[in-house]
């Protein structure tokens, strides 16, 4: 591949340049990447004046000229998520005595917005100080893939809306002093809105996961 000379004279010249595309088409890049480390070098070679003394005498090199090489990847990540778990832990701490003002009903509330194209189904495990679990809770819905969105941002990524409510029993609110710990677990799925199949999918530049969770208690005031 021939890098053409710069332009001008010694004291105001134009530098030339040269973008050079590899993609599936022209060459095994895709391939190489999928199959092999994740740390890669990359080497390449340059023979100045590669004709020769054609320009009379004028084949240059200036105290300022300079050779620079830049590479600019893109590289969109296509995954497919099939029951894949993840899940995290929290602290919670919650004493109340019910013969005085104490907490009578109440629910966790989910409010996420996804711009993710895989859905996932979260469950709420409810832990002692020891670990051992003591409830688990389930989310009235899931939180829905952005394929079957149907808003957009200001830079055009769709994204989907999803409010999950985990409910607590009468039995939670009473034993809710020997809960410890809060464990969130989320089951990650990519299904396709034609099939409901998973599929593999493209992860869009820029996707967010906007999570908001609030507690919404009923209080019972002893006077």
């Amino acid at each position: 591949m021939f890098l053409d000379p710069a332009i001008g004279t010694w004291d105001n010249f134009t530098p030339s340049l040269k973008t050079i595309q590899f993609n599936s088409l022209n060459s095994n890049l895709e391939t190489y990447l999928e199959n092999l480390g994740s740390k890669h070098s990359i080497g390449y070679s340059i023979q100045l004046n590669p004709w020769g003394n054609v320009s009379g005498g004028w084949n240059e090199i200036f105290p300022n000229s300079k050779l620079k090489v830049s590479i600019d990847a893109q590289m969109p990540l296509t995954i497919g998520f099939n029951g894949l778990t993840a899940q995290d832990t929290f602290d919670f701490d919650l004493n109340q005595d019910e013969k005085k003002s104490h907490i009578s009903s109440g629910k966790f509330s989910l409010t996420t917005q996804n711009s993710f194209p895989f859905g996932s189904e979260i469950t709420l495990f409810l832990v002692d100080q020891n670990g051992n679990t003591l409830y688990t809770v389930t989310g009235d819905d899931k939180i829905t893939s952005s394929l079957y969105g149907s808003d957009y941002t200001s830079q055009g990524l769709i994204y989907s809306k999803s409010n999950i409510n985990f409910n607590l029993s009468e039995e939670i609110i009473k034993n809710i002093s020997s809960i410890h710990k809060i464990v969130v677990k989320a089951k990650l799925d990519s299904p396709s809105p034609s099939s409901g199949t998973n599929q593999q999918v493209i992860i869009p530049e820029g996707a967010f996961l906007g999570v908001q969770l609030k507690a919404i208690f009923k209080l019972k005031a002893r006077i």
